[in-house]
């Protein structure tokens, strides 16, 4: 009876030992490493992530990470570029620090998803896009559209419930080069804390009048303080979202990082007093709403988007903007009412979302100066 006491002990403790040998394997920082860059490399993307080191509690439910990094293999970008299928699109993000708090094991083991909260921290994000074909790529006859941010989350393929996602003391720059352009016209956000609730495909809980909510506060090129929010329809087929932010009172000339590269026009003077859009995409892929920039002593100049030169077609674009169309304020008095820019505009399948909701912004400033 002894012996046998004595072999149920042992055989107790080599599973307990196979059993932790087990789950440290398939919760390993490689382990994950690995699953996650085998389901990114199905899917022909050219990024792959990089885990500095990571902890798991089952029992506890939390998830960290340190040294988060989803970043672009170089290798399959050289490659893309050799075969002349340079890529266009390129993003990046890197995380300091990330906390998932009430991950749930059991509809983990079947395939489902569901966390309380993920926390972010010290996050940069890059989003670059490149429309210039370069000088050994051809121009691309017939583009791939772009994915949106629904339809990557409904294809998952599996049950998704988050609660809520914190993002804080992070950083997201969007670049863009024109075809006829040398650098890339930049806008950067710094500073940003944001905060995502009911992140799901549960059509309980994704409804009309309780979409994904994103709320924002940053500063935009480390100017003036943007508060914005968004309310997202994940489970919509077409773009369904809602629009409304403010921008505070800010010089114009930071601005100049995005619109002397990207538009040829440089800023030289002016301070926005404040800024407000109000818009929506209703299903159709056109955002329809209003802005309104409110600003004084604003003065431009055209210049060529390659040399940065004012030449004479420069020259005379920036006096007809100036003398004949351009304002320099708006309200042009203290007794009109401020100019509101009602926008219409219209989404490409080619056109990210992101890319998207900044030309919209974009074409309602123009209208506003005039330009």
């Amino acid at each position: 009876m002894r012996r046998m006491w004595i072999v149920v002990l042992v055989a107790v403790l080599v599973i307990g030992l196979v059993g932790y040998g087990v789950v440290r394997h398939f919760t390993s920082t490689a382990y994950i490493e690995k699953s996650l860059n085998t389901t990114l490399a199905s899917g022909k993307g050219v990024n792959r992530i990089k885990i500095g080191s990571s902890t798991v509690s089952l029992l506890g439910g939390t998830f960290s990470a340190r040294d988060f990094e989803f970043v672009p293999d170089t290798t399959l970008v050289a490659q893309r570029v050799k075969d002349g299928k340079p890529v266009r699109t390129k993003n990046s993000i890197i995380i300091s620090s990330l906390h998932i708090d009430g991950l749930r094991v059991w509809p983990l083991l079947h395939r489902k998803i569901a966390i309380n909260s993920i926390s972010l921290d010290g996050g940069r994000f890059d989003i670059a896009t490149v429309r210039k074909p370069g000088p050994k790529a051809a121009p691309n006859p017939n583009p791939k559209p772009a994915t949106l941010p629904q339809t990557s989350f409904q294809a998952l393929g599996m049950p998704v419930r988050i609660n809520m996602i914190r993002m804080t003391n992070s950083i997201m720059a969007y670049s863009e080069t024109a075809r006829d352009g040398a650098r890339p016209g930049v806008i950067r956000f710094s500073d940003m804390d944001m905060k995502i609730s009911n992140v799901t495909n549960d059509s309980a809980l994704m409804k009309a009048g309780t979409p994904c909510t994103i709320h924002v506060s940053t500063l935009l090129n480390e100017a003036g303080r943007l508060d914005a929010t968004f309310g997202y329809d994940l489970l919509s087929p077409k773009l369904n979202m809602t629009c409304r932010g403010t921008v505070s009172r800010m010089k114009a000339e930071p601005m100049n990082e995005l619109l002397e590269n990207l538009n040829g026009i440089k800023i030289t003077s002016g301070v926005v007093d404040s800024c407000q859009f109000d818009f929506k995409i209703d299903g159709d892929d056109v955002a329809r709403g209003t802005v309104e920039v409110s600003y004084h002593d604003l003065d431009i100049q055209m210049e060529d988007k390659v040399t940065l030169d004012q030449d004479l077609m420069a020259r005379l674009k920036t006096f007809v903007n100036d003398k004949a169309k351009m304002h320099s304020r708006n309200p042009p008095d203290e007794d009109k009412p401020a100019t509101v820019a009602t926008v219409a505009r219209e989404r490409t399948a080619q056109t990210p979302l992101i890319k998207f909701l900044w030309e919209t912004l974009r074409e309602g400033i123009l209208t506003t100066l005039g330009v």
